[in-house]
């Protein structure tokens, strides 16, 4: 599974975003093919949808919404 991956923290560094957004805008973000959401709840709802309507496939630690109307969203 690590094969590939960096093998120094200098090389591991062009990986260090400050913000999800920056990071779903980078040259490296098309290699990418699963993402895992593991930050506080109540950032979980536009993580999930810049994630999907990137193309990738999430696991989201639950609750995924904090109430049922933001579930809706990501049915399109």
């Amino acid at each position: 599974i690590a094969e590939g991956l960096p093998t120094s923290l200098e090389a591991l560094k062009k990986y260090d975003f400050k913000d999800w957004k920056e990071m779903i805008k980078s040259p490296g973000w098309t290699a990418i093919t699963h993402v895992a959401i593991c930050t506080p709840n109540d950032l979980h709802n536009e993580m999930i949808k810049g994630c999907l309507h990137s193309g990738k496939i999430v696991l989201c630690e639950k609750p995924i919404v904090l109430n049922s109307k933001d579930i809706d969203c990501f049915f399109y």
